[in-house]
């Protein structure tokens, strides 16, 4: 995401106060990041991943995150729903940072160990975690990860040791609440799976509704060779929430790494998810579904870099638009020279319900070997008339036909999601969004 000729550095940011405490490395880092905040500037209508984004979600805004979180108790009912505290251990972040109260480790599995800066855990060396930190993007061509990095006050370290197989999902959410009207929190989440591990995560991302706040989580995933990590992210901010959200994954030989972005809510979300192949044999799988009405607006950014031979990938996000909502994916694929062997595909798909919504799709491929089987596609369209008069003519009425036919095909990108629990909340929320849009057109 470089900047174009159009970005411009942001004075502020030379300025702003960074948090202080943690050791020196971690004091550096900000430092860093926030010199290539001021390097850059924020982003603008001048970068090309930005001109169909208003920018509301740094507009007006303080960037510092409130000191003292709210209360979020009463806004995270929801996740007995996703994943009940008996099924599962779970974190919670609130406006940014982690809340003791609200999280719960009592089912945390053997092989797994946290640290946190805040220092509610030590189970492991903070120091470990220097090295890995921002390692994996470019602050002053992501800022996303800049704006988190330089101003983050509390962050989740996750490490699976290796041959470690949890059976039970770890659940991760973060909150907003109204003590974030017109900032921006950062939640920040690292995780690393080692040699033969794997690791299921939930990543829930919500906020009170009628507050204008913004969100900037950023998860990094490093994947050791053999490991596996399948991630599920589920959005669902408030209805005057923004979120900025980016998820990276390193993976090595013979590992994989699956992402699935769900979206539903928010006044405007946008998730960037990057892969990096580096081994032999790595697989990675970014997936995404999301359903918007009225004004919203949701991007989908996916990436994956193919650095090595025989690596695969595959590229694959729909979405339903009603009302006057507006879609963006923006996809790359991106061979190595050398990278011989790499099997990549990449599909966006989009149902638009409403002649007002709009759906942009921009799939790349940027090959510089020779060898290789990349593909790509999209697609925006409208229910098929036919089908919904053949199921008519057998009885069946009208908003029946068209809820079928929206479920088939959302379930399409639902299927892919990795995290069983997660799959089958997503088709709820489906099915709320389904009698919703049957109401409105009842």
């Amino acid at each position: 995401m470089a900047a174009g000729q159009g970005s411009a550095p942001v004075a502020a940011l030379d300025d702003m106060s960074l948090p202080t405490g943690g050791p020196d490395w971690l004091s550096q880092l900000r430092e860093q990041a926030q010199l290539a905040l001021s390097s850059s500037g924020l982003p603008d209508k001048g970068w090309e991943h930005w001109r169909h984004n208003n920018l509301a979600a740094f507009t007006g805004r303080e960037l510092q995150a409130p000191l003292s979180p709210g209360d979020a108790a009463k806004g995270i009912v929801v996740l007995d729903e996703l994943l009940p505290v008996e099924s599962g251990p779970r974190l919670v972040f609130v406006d940014g940072q982690l809340d003791w109260r609200l999280s719960d480790l009592d089912l945390l599995p053997e092989g797994i160990t946290l640290s946190s800066l805040s220092g509610g855990l030590q189970a492991t060396d903070i120091e470990d975690w220097s090295h890995r930190l921002s390692s994996s993007v470019d602050l002053q061509a992501n800022p996303i990860v800049a704006l988190n990095t330089a101003l983050l006050r509390d962050a989740l370290f996750v490490h699976v040791k290796p041959q470690v197989k949890p059976a039970r999902p770890l659940l991760v959410a973060s909150y907003s609440t109204a003590q974030a009207d017109s900032r921006i929190c950062y939640p920040r989440l690292l995780v690393e799976v080692a040699e033969g591990a794997e690791l299921q995560l939930i990543e829930w991302h919500g906020g009170a509704d009628g507050v204008d706040y913004t969100s900037a989580p950023v998860s990094e995933f490093f994947v050791a060779a053999n490991g596996s990590a399948e991630v599920a992210r589920i959005s669902e901010e408030g209805d005057n929430g923004h979120q900025l959200g980016a998820v990276t994954a390193d993976v090595a030989a013979a590992a994989e790494v699956s992402f699935h972005s769900y979206v539903q809510g928010g006044d405007q979300v946008r998730v960037e998810m990057a892969a990096a192949l580096r081994g032999e044999g790595g697989d990675a799988s970014l997936t995404g579904f999301h359903l918007s009405d009225k004004r919203r607006f949701v991007e989908h950014h996916s990436s994956v870099r193919h650095c090595c031979e025989q690596t695969r990938s595959r590229q694959f996000f729909k979405g339903v638009l009603a009302g006057r909502s507006e879609s963006l994916f923006d996809g790359m694929v991106h061979v190595d020279p050398g990278a011989q062997k790499t099997d990549a595909e990449q599909q966006n798909r989009n149902l638009l319900l409403s002649p007002l919504a709009l759906a942009h799709s921009v799939p790349r491929l940027e090959i510089y070997a020779d060898d290789v089987r990349c593909s790509h596609g999209a697609t925006a369209g409208e229910l098929d008339e036919q089908a919904i008069f053949y199921m008519r003519a057998r009885g069946i009425d009208e908003q029946t036909a068209k809820s079928l036919l929206i479920r088939a095909f959302a379930a399409q990108a639902i299927d892919y999601c990795p995290v069983s629990l997660a799959a089958e909340y997503e088709l709820k929320r489906l099915d709320d969004f389904l009698s919703l849009v049957a109401g409105e057109h009842g």
